[in-house]
């Protein structure tokens, strides 16, 4: 993968998401050396996620102009980069450890992946959407969590926007 340079005009650069030594673990792969994930399916809805879709596009709508636009932007980047050829084996290897509850795995991994592309893009996404669209990604990944077979519930849900809202806090050096 190619690194981005950084820009010496930078003040600061966000640091990685402290994560679970359990998620260091290297995922296994498949004979052509990525995992064989199934793509997702629009027309399979969690009935988890789907009772607070009002509640995301509240969260869209409450953002209007530039912000509106980034927040599309930046969620179109993290559904990319979530379903990415790159991304499978991470993906695979969040989804098959079972060492850590599935509210730590899927929040720590859409905390990271927040992180992960604002500092791709050297710190130029608005720090004022990564909360909502990393909302926005964990409802994305529980559904698809649900459309592979992975069970989730209401609590589970719950924890990991809390867990991945801390997380993108810690990675900022913010104390939650």
């Amino acid at each position: 993968q190619q690194q981005v340079p950084q820009d010496p005009n930078m003040q600061q650069q966000a640091p990685q998401v402290p994560q679970d030594p359990n998620m260091q673990q290297q995922a296994p792969q498949s004979p052509q050396g990525a995992s064989q994930l199934p793509p997702p399916d629009p027309k399979i809805i969690s009935p988890i996620v789907a009772e607070h879709m009002d509640e995301l596009d509240k969260i869209r709508e409450s953002m209007d102009g530039k912000l509106g636009d980034a927040y599309d932007r930046v969620l179109a980047a993290g559904m990319k980069m979530l379903y990415s050829p790159e991304m499978a084996d991470k993906v695979t290897q969040l989804i098959e450890d079972d060492s850590m509850p599935i509210a730590n795995r899927l929040g720590e991994g859409v905390a990271n992946l927040m992180v992960m592309m604002d500092n791709t893009g050297n710190g130029t996404i608005p720090k004022e959407v990564i909360i909502p669209v990393g909302i926005a990604l964990t409802l994305e990944a529980a559904d698809y969590l649900f459309e592979i077979g992975v069970k989730l519930t209401e609590q589970d849900l719950g924890s990991a926007i809390e867990i991945m809202m801390n997380g993108v806090y810690a990675g900022y050096g913010i104390d939650p």
